[in-house]
């Protein structure tokens, strides 16, 4: 068996492993096979994949590559999104397609290769998850990493990265630190391009994100987002997104752990 069926096999079970409590068994597992190893890499049929052994990267993997979360296509409305992508290439502009919370992009690799028309900015303020992300990404000449925080005014963010996997790092607003974009400025800088996706994973700050200047979530086609009420009980996370979107004329598609809203109309 080889690593990717391994890591794949280990993710289809992962809830019954969880159940067992075998996860600190499963950890102990990766340090014996991966001792000393900050970074591995793996063949693929789609190449190369740069994971750390010890965090929850093979996870996400799985989710993208083996669940397939960000596959619009195996939907009807699939179709719609597709003639869409192909309608703002023939106006002779560039889809765009925002990645927020890029951890270490193989959501923006997938999208990368679902779409390679796009141009794709992967957003994600962790220095440790984009040290990844420029390996993953590396040869994408459509994906842009940009080490930022993204919210609905700019300012700047802390990160907490106290005992959380790589993929649930909360950002807060600070006085200084990381800077935050809003996807108003991503579209700012980007020349001929026409707001296609967003994606948004970024754990509990989609309030944040949601809270002003949200006129762009009527521009994209497909809004991707991983709501975090589950994790910030109590908090109202969701409240912004809901009152932003749910009122809008979309499609909702569950994938996983995302919702995706499909605009309808064109």
């Amino acid at each position: 068996m080889n690593l990717f069926s391994f890591v794949k096999r280990v993710n289809n079970n992962a809830q019954e492993i969880k159940a067992l409590g075998l996860f600190s068994m499963m950890r102990h597992f990766y340090r014996i096979i991966f001792k000393n190893k900050d970074l591995i890499r793996i063949k693929t049929r789609i190449g190369d994949i740069y994971l750390r052994p010890l965090a929850s990267d093979n996870i996400v993997m799985s989710k993208i590559f083996v669940d397939r979360e960000y596959d619009i296509d195996r939907f009807s409305q699939g179709a719609k999104v597709r003639k869409k992508y192909e309608e703002i290439i023939a106006n002779g502009k560039t889809p765009l397609i925002i990645d927020a919370g890029g951890n270490i992009g193989l959501a923006s690799r997938f999208l990368a290769d679902a779409y390679p028309k796009a141009t794709i900015v992967t957003v994600e303020p962790d220095p440790e998850n984009c040290k990844v992300a420029r390996k993953n990404v590396f040869g994408y000449s459509n994906i842009n990493l940009v080490e930022a925080a993204i919210g609905g005014k700019t300012g700047f963010v802390s990160i907490n990265e106290n005992e959380v996997e790589a993929w649930a790092i909360q950002t807060k607003r600070a006085n200084g630190g990381i800077p935050i974009l809003t996807i108003n400025n991503i579209l700012e800088r980007q020349e001929n391009c026409e707001l296609f996706i967003v994606k948004i994973d970024i754990e509990g700050f989609e309030s944040d994100l949601f809270s002003a200047n949200v006129e762009w979530a009527e521009e994209a086609m497909a809004i991707a987002i991983e709501p975090h009420d589950w994790l910030l009980p109590g908090a109202g996370s969701s409240s912004n997104f809901q009152r932003t979107l749910m009122n809008g004329n979309r499609d909702i598609l569950i994938v996983g752990e995302n919702i995706i809203m499909v605009k309808n109309g064109s």
